[in-house]
């Protein structure tokens, strides 16, 4: 098991074709929220599941095109102090592409 989170359920929710709120009546949100949920779509969620304050979370966007990811930006949004905290922590690390939290960060070198 590779597995850098054990015993963590990780949901994947895509509420594209259901009208703007629907999907509240098809999930239990109160008890998916406590464990890993990625959500494509989440404005299809409704205001009554998220909003700008609730539920805390980190918000991952992809932009842009192109092979091998060039051109593509990725951009990290804390929703809460728990997330705020982990975002902090990443850049005073240098990053949070690391094997363990216990690793020590890995420095970019640069030719001359």
């Amino acid at each position: 098991d590779n597995s850098l989170v054990p015993d963590c359920p990780v949901h994947h929710i895509d509420p594209y074709r259901l009208p703007a709120g629907k999907i509240a009546s098809l999930i239990d949100f109160e008890a998916i929220w406590r464990d890993v949920c990625l959500v494509e779509w989440p404005e299809r969620l409704g205001d009554q599941l998220a909003d700008e304050e609730n539920p805390p979370r980190l918000e991952v966007a992809f932009e842009g095109f192109g092979p091998q990811a060039e051109g593509r930006t990725v951009t990290l949004r804390a929703v809460g102090s728990r997330w705020q905290g982990a975002i902090d922590r990443w850049g005073q690390e240098g990053g949070p592409l690391r094997s363990r939290s216990s690793d020590p960060p890995q420095q970019a070198s640069f030719g001359t």
